[in-house]
């Protein structure tokens, strides 16, 4: 079973850092979330182990090609479970978080490639792990992009990129489609609301904004 690399993905704190520039980047390439020392770590689907490294800044670090080329780290872990060229299934454990190299605290750093290379110097082969991931384990939210989507308890939610940016409770029927017109790209939304179940609503990253990059 397709799987996030950690247990209570979800619920977890995340925090998306822009560091001072360095040597190779001024921007923080992935995510980091919370996590003590020693939980499993998992490989969301099928792949590989493309290699194993440990260094000064990332400590202990697994690279992993999933099966649809892209290419994931996980680092600063405790351990490492797994060899170079190991096939993977989804949801192997592959190693246990931990502190391991430059850090301020114990937690996990993750990032994806698209293409399955490590270029530092091309921003753009880089994508968001909390979005993508979302759609890698739940393929059938995808369905809920550029809709207008409103919950049992009658919440309402414009979804992008993955990303639900909820409306004002008191917001109305009326008064929703009317901020829609207003929006950068009216277009790009279906007028239709669409009815989510709680546990879907609950599955969908909140967007504290609307972005349409």
């Amino acid at each position: 079973m397709r799987r996030f690399p950690l247990d209570n993905w979800e619920t977890r704190q995340r925090g998306y850092k822009f560091l001072s520039p360095t040597t190779y980047s001024a921007h923080h390439l992935g995510l980091d979330i919370s996590a003590n020392i020693g939980e499993n770590l998992y490989c969301p689907t099928k792949g590989f182990v493309a290699n194993v490294t440990s260094g000064p800044q990332g400590g202990k670090t697994i690279w992993l090609v999933l099966e649809n080329g892209w290419l994931v780290r996980y680092l600063h872990l405790d351990k490492i479970v797994v060899a170079p060229g190991q096939p993977l299934e989804e949801g192997q454990i592959v190693g246990k978080s931990g502190n391991s190299g430059l850090t301020t605290g114990p937690h996990l750093h993750m990032d994806i490639s698209r293409d399955g290379e490590l270029r530092l110097n091309d921003l753009s082969n880089f994508i968001d792990p909390e979005v993508n991931l979302q759609m890698l384990v739940h393929p059938s939210m995808d369905k809920y992009n550029d809709k207008i989507v409103r919950n049992p308890l009658g919440q309402f939610g414009l979804v992008v990129r993955g990303k639900k940016f909820i409306m004002p409770q008191d917001l109305g029927t009326l008064a929703l489609i009317t901020f829609l017109q207003r929006l950068p790209s009216p277009n790009a939304f279906d007028p239709a609301i669409v009815n989510i179940s709680q546990q879907d609503w609950d599955a969908l990253p909140v967007s504290p904004n609307l972005s349409f990059n």
